[in-house]
């Protein structure tokens, strides 16, 4: 019954890593702050993947953009070995949070440098973050419930 749930979970969680991903794909993620002659302030915006916003001193964008693809690619693979390894799932879970966290670091520059879709691309993070942590935790609750089983069967 878990093992289903715990499907789902990892699902929902994939696909709200591939909306992130193309939320970051849109050139409207990040903004730069350019000031041309005659103190006239030029707002640009960029995609999370542009190296531009990296240039300028920018970072965490293209950081959160790498492991974001880097977590899809993981979480897929995990779906599709289909073994519930605990250190692989608290793996994801840790990244996914950290992902979470950077993308959140934009705002240190001031909230000008705030983006709607930079915010949709941490609730989305953070969402996909919440259902890794549920099958994680119905993973976790699926293997007791075996362990006892087999535990009960020797005795």
């Amino acid at each position: 019954m878990n093992a289903k749930k715990t499907l789902i979970f990892k699902i929902l969680s994939i696909v709200f890593i591939v909306i992130a991903i193309v939320l970051e794909a849109l050139p409207y993620g990040v903004k730069l702050k350019f000031i041309a002659e005659g103190q006239n302030t030029i707002w640009r915006s960029y995609s999370y993947f542009d190296i531009t916003p990296f240039g300028y001193g920018s970072f965490t964008p293209i950081i959160t953009a790498v492991l974001t693809v880097l977590l899809a690619a993981a979480s897929v693979i995990s779906l599709i070995i289909k073994r519930n390894t605990p250190t692989l799932n608290r793996t994801l879970f840790t990244v996914e949070v950290i992902t979470a966290i950077i993308s959140v670091f934009p705002a240190l520059y001031g909230l000008d440098y705030i983006t709607p879709i930079g915010c949709f691309i941490t609730l989305t993070l953070a969402v996909s973050a919440v259902f890794c942590l549920f099958a994680n935790i119905l993973s976790i609750q699926d293997k007791n419930v075996t362990a006892d089983k087999s535990y009960a069967a020797v005795n």
